[in-house]
């Protein structure tokens, strides 16, 4: 069951910020997966495609090719979320 509307999100890391209850769309200039939360931040940390991940351990990186630095990626509400975006 997810976390409640509004729920605590840990501060972003130095490099991100922290969107609360929300999740992304991806789009056709992204790929994504899934590992733990702990495992997701340090895939972001090491590919500089990556643009953020959320507490479930899901994590979007942008193709290579892209130069968009958003790569078309689109946000909804998703309660219990914490997205952990970087600063571009």
């Amino acid at each position: 069951m997810p976390a409640a509307w509004g729920a605590s999100c840990a501060p972003a890391p130095k490099g991100y910020t922290t969107r609360q209850d929300l999740n992304w769309v991806g789009s056709d200039n992204t790929i994504e997966g899934q590992t733990s939360a702990k495992n997701a931040a340090i895939i972001c940390n090491l590919d500089d495609n990556c643009l953020g991940w959320n507490n479930y351990g899901y994590y979007i990186l942008k193709k290579a090719d892209v130069d968009a630095q958003d790569a078309g990626i689109t946000y909804y509400s998703h309660q219990g979320f914490c997205l952990y975006m970087r600063v571009v």
